[in-house]
């Protein structure tokens, strides 16, 4: 893996990783629990990076939890099927196997790993997107319990309604940027063939070339 997807991958679940922590330390403290007090880090280097790693675990633990649970919820559709129906409305000469867009992209990474990471770029978004709006119904969830443990307040009311509003956008943002992901890859799989057996052939057929030309080179 390149080190530019390294840096998505911790751009997709850091950023959620904070958000959930943020989200778990407001539960403590509304529940009357042990919580961690914000104002330690102005002056402490090394728990900044602490809650940073902590951040990136959480965000790749829960990220899981934020698809199965949540996005399951609102689009129960096989993801892969559903960007390929809308696909085929435009290519209906294509017979690909959507639930097999991993070999897909393979070819195309082997081919052009530079196109393969601006594919990719969608997916982490979608995750990022995915984990924010998880994180934010969570939130939404603690200021309603808040609300009805002690009683409701305008600014009670008005978070709960503010996070899930941005949990709904968020969402949706999410969903898009899927369909982005598993569209680009049908679109740029299609210079290798028409259906996904043709596209692995095309892959196969290139490992003989080039031998080929390593012999040519050398005689």
């Amino acid at each position: 893996m390149s080190v530019s997807i390294g840096i998505f991958d911790l751009y997709s679940f850091m950023i959620p990783g904070l958000l959930y922590l943020f989200v778990f330390n407001e539960a403590a403290r509304v529940m009357k629990m042990s919580y961690f007090d914000l104002s330690l880090l102005k002056d402490n280097l090394w728990l900044g990076v602490g809650i940073l790693v902590l951040a990136y675990i959480t965000g790749h633990i829960l990220t899981s939890l934020s698809f199965r649970i949540w996005f399951r919820l609102f689009y129960r559709h096989e993801r892969s099927e559903r960007a390929y129906n809308k696909f085929k409305l435009r290519m209906s000469d294509v017979d690909f196997e959507p639930k097999k867009w991993s070999i897909l992209l393979a070819v195309i990474r082997r081919d052009n790993s530079d196109i393969a990471q601006v594919i990719e770029k969608n997916i982490v978004d979608a995750i990022m997107f995915r984990n924010v709006s998880f994180g934010l119904a969570l939130f939404a969830m603690v200021q309603i319990v808040s609300g009805v443990a002690t009683g409701f307040t305008p600014i009670n009311i008005t978070t709960a309604i503010l996070s899930l509003s941005a949990s709904g956008l968020a969402l949706r943002q999410s969903a898009k940027y899927d369909g982005w992901f598993f569209n680009s890859v049908f679109e740029h799989a299609v210079t290798f063939g028409r259906t996904t057996e043709e596209v692995i052939n095309s892959l196969k057929a290139e490992k003989p070339a080039k031998r080929s030309s390593k012999r040519k080179n050398k005689g």
